[in-house]
């Protein structure tokens, strides 16, 4: 399904791969169809997507540490989710889980049944999603969550901007619609920052710019620090810094 002019086609979902290879000139481009949803035409024309277009990066590592992905590209990414494979571990007499469940696979692509949402649904879900309540208290909580990610030692400077708080203020009002709440609660917020600011965070590449070397630290401890620590890794400790609202 897509949005066409002539023979030219605009997908409502477009998977893709390998960008840590590619040009700047393709990266800007997938970065103005996301944002713009419409491409440009030789003629001067514009190709419009419809109400619903998403793009999908199949990566073998999280965004951020693709180093030749540029910030501006991946803070368009809405969320991001690692995903691990499920591996079969073989005993040593050659059996293994595997061989006791019985699988089931399609016999042709056209054989599999993809689930289908109408438009009436996404708009009913829009709808819900706007008068979700997020409380004082809740805001406050979700506000020192990104203060604290933001002043981490490990995270480089401006590398946090606006588009991810009001990417998560989004995500946290669809997590309460999906699990049956009008109401945002804490355990929805933790829920939702990890798969906002996973791809989004650039830690610090050079010692000499993390912040406590300006009071007596060793530039060969902190780059030991710095190799080790990871985006997740700095989500987790704003979470367990920051006191949850009761």
């Amino acid at each position: 399904m897509g949005i066409s002019v002539g023979r030219t086609v605009l997908p409502e979902m477009l998977v893709v791969t390998g960008l840590e290879d590619a040009k700047t000139e393709v990266q800007g481009f997938i970065a103005e169809v996301m944002r713009n949803r419409r491409v440009e035409l030789q003629n001067g024309g514009w190709i419009r997507s419809g109400d619903l277009f998403t793009v999908v990066e199949v990566a073998p590592k999280t965004l951020r540490e693709h180093k030749g992905i540029s910030r501006h590209l991946a803070d368009f990414f809405f969320i991001s989710y690692h995903y691990t494979p499920i591996t079969e571990d073989v005993d040593d007499d050659g059996s293994s889980f595997a061989s006791v469940v019985i699988r089931k696979s399609p016999s042709s692509v056209s054989d599999i049944q993809l689930p289908s949402i109408d438009p009436d649904t996404i708009a009913l879900f829009r709808n819900h999603a706007e008068k979700v309540n997020i409380s004082t208290e809740i805001k406050r909580y979700m506000h020192d969550l990104i203060a604290c990610i933001r002043m981490h030692r490990a995270v480089r400077s401006g590398c946090v901007w606006s588009r991810a708080t009001q990417d998560f203020e989004v995500l946290v009002r669809c997590l309460a619609v999906i699990h049956g709440l009008d109401f945002v609660t804490p355990a929805l917020v933790t829920l939702a920052i990890s798969k906002i600011y996973n791809h989004r965070l650039e830690i610090i590449q050079r010692p000499k710019l993390e912040r406590s070397v300006l009071y007596g630290s060793g530039t060969g401890t902190v780059g030991q620090y710095l190799e080790r620590i990871t985006p997740e890794m700095v989500v987790d400790d704003a979470v367990k810094s920051v006191r949850v609202p009761l």
